[in-house]
């Protein structure tokens, strides 16, 4: 049950939008503070050099972080396993989260956080999947998240069902807190 997850690149172009509009807002703000300042101190050069270095470097940052997602997008990838999640991504080492790891789930707007005994959050599920993807994952992964929880009910029940008269002694699988309400009624 091996499957490969990527980024949907429709969510590039969004992101490639957000980055136009950070640099070019930014620019935009950056350099009528610059004018405004200028103009205030009543200073008679006008601040070209100024605003066209910060013209650059708005461009040159803004391009690298357009890369940087590009990159992103094309080498970021979950890989669904029988036991747990590896996640890979550019600058960081590939890692691996086992199902019986999963302590808790929530759902955000970035997508669906991964709780384990090392840490909250500790791993998510993008929501920048593609949509069909990312249902599939998140189903699967609620799927084998609660499977051991369920598994342990059945046990107990089964325990409970066996009429031996050893049942009567105290014994690990048993819980003492029900045991101690027994004694109480």
């Amino acid at each position: 049950m091996e499957k490969l997850y990527r980024l949907d690149p429709k969510y590039l172009e969004k992101q490639k939008r957000n980055i136009i509009l950070l640099y070019g807002i930014a620019g935009l703000v950056s350099c009528g503070l610059i004018f405004y300042t200028q103009h205030a101190r009543k200073v008679e050069s006008t601040p070209w050099l100024t605003v066209g270095l910060m013209i650059i470097l708005l461009i040159f940052f803004g391009y690298r972080s357009y890369k940087q997602r590009i990159e992103l997008w094309e080498a970021y990838s979950l890989e669904l396993k029988e036991d747990g999640l590896t996640q890979s991504q550019p600058g960081y080492p590939s890692s691996f989260l086992p199902f019986a790891d999963i302590t808790r789930l929530e759902e955000s707007k970035e997508g669906l956080w991964i709780s384990t005994r090392q840490g909250n959050r500790v791993f998510i599920i993008p929501k920048l999947l593609k949509a069909e993807d990312y249902e599939e994952l998140v189903g699967i992964v609620r799927q084998k998240s609660e499977a051991p929880a369920e598994q342990e009910p059945a046990l107990d029940e089964m325990a409970a069902e066996a009429e031996d008269p050893i049942e009567e002694l105290p014994t690990l699988a048993q819980d003492p807190l029900k045991d101690a309400a027994d004694v109480d009624e």
